[in-house]
């Protein structure tokens, strides 16, 4: 699998995406005129034993990004984000359709969409390619 950082959007080489089980959910924002970022992406990713959740946060800049266990409770995700962030505290995550509903300590609340991780033959080069 060949992954490419351009436009701030991450693109895997294989359409699917099934070789890297990743599922990515956001609801992260640029706001133009005051050049900052809001709003919340996570990424479900396999782990040896299971999956952990990335987590990346922002309000006004972005926030360093944190690897976080993952307990499952039915239905439902929860991840303890640690004391000394500002989101700091248990997140539940609910996935229905595309959507993965986060629901937060003091009312905080995204509705992350699933983003599709599609290739896009000019961003990712193939071997052999002289780019």
């Amino acid at each position: 699998m060949i992954l490419s950082l351009r436009d701030n959007v991450v693109r895997a080489a294989d359409e699917r995406n099934s070789p890297a089980a990743l599922a990515v959910y956001s609801d992260l924002n640029f706001i133009e005129n005051e050049r900052e970022f809001v709003g919340l992406q996570v990424a479900i990713v396999p782990y040896r034993d299971g999956q952990k959740l990335l987590w990346r946060s922002a309000g006004p800049f972005l926030n360093a990004p944190l690897l976080l266990d993952i307990a499952k409770m039915r239905d439902t995700l929860r991840v303890v984000i640690p004391d000394g962030n500002d989101d700091a505290g248990i997140w539940n995550f609910t996935l229905k359709g595309n959507v993965l509903y986060a629901v937060g300590p003091r009312g905080q609340k995204y509705n992350l969409k699933k983003i599709s991780l599609k290739r896009d033959s000019e961003d990712c080069g193939q071997p052999g390619d002289n780019a």
